[in-house]
């Protein structure tokens, strides 16, 4: 397969968010092999819901090994994810999650790559609570972020009392 090698990810496709597997090659709904990207960058993807996964032969690709596949594969589907860069590779390149991810992995660098968040999210990005608030409170006139800041209100004052 050709890609640009200007892309280190897949970020053509980040608004991809369901793969539902109507097409399939030899039983795969999703391959990506032997391409230069560093990561996938799917940071919209949450469901597979027929076919099995081939990731192969890409030897700049980290933080695959992070993504918690049992929640994105919907059936009894296959994946395999082999000879891509070592997690050891990865980690003294420091090609490894944001902290402020969950432990559900990730899908590229950066706190806006995240499977899930660790604490919080606001427009896609994991924040920690304090960062939230403030982020928060700099627009307070949309009334999905005013209830934001209620319940992040309530959880700091919460966790100030115990």
């Amino acid at each position: 397969m050709w890609w640009p090698k200007q892309y280190s990810d897949l970020n053509p496709f980040e608004n991809l968010e369901i793969i539902h597997g109507t097409t399939k090659f030899e039983g795969y709904s999703m391959i990506i092999t032997r391409l230069s990207i560093h990561s996938l960058g799917l940071s919209s993807l949450k469901e597979i819901r027929n076919g099995n996964v081939l990731i192969k032969a890409n030897k700049n690709l980290c933080y695959v090994d992070s993504i918690n596949w049992r929640t994105i594969l919907k059936t009894n589907q296959q994946k395999e994810i082999e000879n891509n860069q070592s997690n050891e590779e990865c980690a003294a390149a420091d090609k490894m999650c944001d902290p402020l991810c969950s432990v559900g992995g990730c899908w590229g660098p950066g706190p806006f790559q995240c499977f899930s968040c660790h604490t919080f999210s606001l427009d896609g990005e994991c924040l920690q609570p304090c960062s939230i608030l403030e982020r928060v409170q700099t627009n307070v006139s949309d009334v999905l972020t005013t209830k934001m800041v209620h319940t992040v209100s309530n959880h700091v004052q919460r966790d100030s009392r115990e």
